[in-house]
């Protein structure tokens, strides 16, 4: 019996060239069939399968597409981390391979219509690319079912790094944001959704949040205190990036995660029976 996770535990302990080669092969497959169903839908009939002369282009289209998919890249990608780059990867080689299928069969005299290279560079594009991301999913599913959900304090531009930082990373899992900034609240950034801060209570119940992340470095102490203090009461944990100083330095990244410290903590608490 075909066991899906043994599967991609083998695939997972295949050295590098093999892994590259397993790509090289799924790709030929997807161009020799991409093809057949451009030509199946353009002639709706499947008789053109004997016509030799139909094949010849792919003499030249196939090689070529291979190489201009190796020579950007494509192949030295690791499936489980690929990203939206690679569509337009992808895109570049499907269209220098339609272009070619194109010409190509001009100058053979191929009995393959005009319009099938374009058919041809649709599905290549969608087959190519959806299979890849596909992989993708499969390969992190693991990853993903241990992951610890957390909310991210802040979504400006170090919010958004972080949620980079963290989207591949095997701890952190980010369900939305919370931000101060009324222009933001209601939006989306990187797919995730923007709520006021009154809203944090509701999302930690609802989504089973335990930890809160602060992604606001340029923030002053007193500003930490306030935030540390509103979310004493859910009884989540609270960690923060780095500063702006010691990122920018390189002495740290934005996935570098603290706890916050006990003098933030208590701190806080301090103020906020200080303000009741």
């Amino acid at each position: 019996m075909f066991q899906p996770n043994a599967f991609l535990a083998r695939l997972t302990e295949l050295n590098r060239p093999s892994k590259r080669a397993l790509q090289v092969f799924a790709d030929s497959v997807l161009i020799l069939l991409c093809f057949t169903a451009a030509m199946a839908l353009r002639l709706e009939s499947v008789r053109f399968v004997f016509d030799v002369q139909v094949w010849l282009p792919l003499l030249l289209v196939l090689p070529v597409t291979l190489v201009v998919f190796a020579r950007l890249g494509l192949y030295r990608a690791v499936v489980r981390y690929i990203t939206g780059l690679a569509l337009r990867v992808i895109l570049i080689g499907v269209v220098v391979s339609s272009v070619v299928l194109f010409v190509v069969a001009q100058l053979f005299s191929a009995p393959v219509p005009r319009s099938v290279p374009g058919i041809y560079a649709l599905l290549l594009f969608v087959t190519a690319g959806g299979l890849r991301f596909l992989m993708r999913g499969l390969f992190r599913q693991p990853v993903l079912r241990n992951r610890v959900p957390v909310i991210i304090y802040g979504a400006g531009a170090s919010g958004r790094q972080l949620l980079n930082a963290l989207c591949d990373g095997p701890e952190y899992l980010p369900v939305a944001f919370v931000d101060d900034d009324p222009s933001l609240q209601g939006t989306t950034v990187g797919g995730k959704r923007v709520h006021a801060p009154e809203k944090i209570g509701a999302l930690v119940d609802a989504g089973q949040v335990r930890t809160v992340l602060l992604a606001m470095p340029s923030a002053g102490r007193a500003r930490r205190r306030e935030i540390v203090a509103a979310l004493e009461p859910l009884g989540v944990e609270v960690k923060t990036i780095p500063g702006m100083a010691d990122i920018v330095a390189g002495r740290a990244k934005f996935s570098d995660l603290r706890n916050v410290t006990p003098e933030d903590f208590w701190a806080a608490i301090r103020w906020r029976r200080a303000r009741n």
